[in-house]
């Protein structure tokens, strides 16, 4: 499983650099857009409201990370072309960590059977859309792999060979899960199964439920995401904005699809 983990990556550099030359700039999902929000960040060092741009209602952190990087693109080259290449580079390193992610993964899931991890980190580390969208600027990949990171750091957590009564376990978690809402808003869906795991593994070690380390952990993310989420409660009036929310004024052209009960139960 551990040379199967190099061979990936060593596709993975072989495919980022062939990409690199031969995949157009246009390639992705509103390209475009999150290099304007990166310009933006990094022309004004001011994190943008949801209604100044089309993907600007994105949480930030990928764009603040980025913003040095095109700071720096940009000193060295006025090819507008090559600067926007340049902006490929975090993604594609989150897209390789998840396939070291998903190494560490099996190794944790399948303790003893070389087989199941090899297979465990195959399968992890070619998910398709995994090696299409690393290949483009966006904040997914980055949103994608603090996620990941927060799982296998759970499931460490859960080995017995960990004491859950310290703190500083409870508090990685947190910063972790602060990481990944300000990367996206979609990592808030991981909070309840992760709550429930935590639950499971504090039982089975100590044979009895605690709150305080929920609330150590809770707190290290709210101090690290919470900021973003109460500005935009203050300033827009909701703490989660998204992409066709009314107020940023914003309307599709195609008309909606089966989305609700409704659609997909009456017509005509």
């Amino acid at each position: 499983a551990a040379a199967l983990r190099w061979i990936l990556l060593g596709g993975w550099a072989v495919l980022a650099l062939n990409n690199a030359s031969k995949l157009a700039l246009n390639v992705g999902y509103d390209v475009s857009a999150h290099i304007g929000y990166i310009d933006y960040v990094a022309r004004l060092w001011r994190v943008p409201l949801a209604t100044d741009g089309w993907q600007m209602f994105q949480a930030p952190l990928f764009y603040l990370i980025s913003a040095p990087v095109y700071l720096i693109a940009v000193a060295l080259t006025s090819d507008a072309f090559l600067v926007a290449k340049l902006m490929r580079l975090i993604p594609l390193a989150c897209g390789a960590a998840q396939v070291e992610l998903s190494f560490r993964a099996a190794r944790r899931v399948y303790p003893g059977r070389e087989d199941l991890q090899a297979l465990g980190t195959l399968l992890g580390g070619l998910v398709p859309m995994n090696l299409y969208i690393s290949q483009t600027v966006g904040n997914e990949p980055l949103a994608g792999v603090l996620t990941a990171a927060l799982i296998v750091a759970a499931w460490r957590l859960s080995d017995s060979a960990y004491d859950l009564a310290r703190v500083i376990h409870w508090v990685g978690l947190g910063l972790l899960l602060g990481l990944a809402l300000l990367s996206k808003v979609t990592p808030v869906l991981i909070v309840a199964p992760l709550t429930l795991f935590l639950v499971r593994a504090l039982w089975r070690q100590e044979q009895t439920l605690r709150v305080r380390p929920f609330l150590w952990m809770f707190s290290a993310a709210a101090a690290v995401s919470g900021w973003y989420y109460l500005r935009n409660w203050m300033e827009l009036g909701r703490p989660f904005i998204g992409g066709w929310d009314g107020l940023r004024g914003i309307v599709w052209w195609q008309d909606p699809g089966y989305r609700t009960a409704g659609q997909l139960l009456f017509w005509g």
